[in-house]
């Protein structure tokens, strides 16, 4: 899996804006689940940190961390 953006948020929703679905966590103990990338958006705008974004074959990975993965 290769690292695209560390904790972006304009960034992370302009890469990710045209796909239809992405894999997408919040918490990094959490697993990934595939959504629609409206889903995706909505969670990245209301992180308090943004999101790390990874490809993998042609699919994106999108973190977004919770308040206890920060401490």
């Amino acid at each position: 899996m290769r690292s695209l953006i560390k904790l972006g948020y304009k960034e992370v929703v302009e890469t990710i804006k045209d796909s239809k679905t992405v894999y997408y966590k919040h918490g990094v103990w959490n697993k990934y689940k595939i959504v629609d990338v409206d889903v995706a958006i909505k969670g990245i705008e209301n992180s308090g940190y943004g999101a790390d974004l990874y490809e993998d074959k042609g699919n994106y990975y999108v973190t977004v961390p919770s308040d206890g993965d920060m401490y």
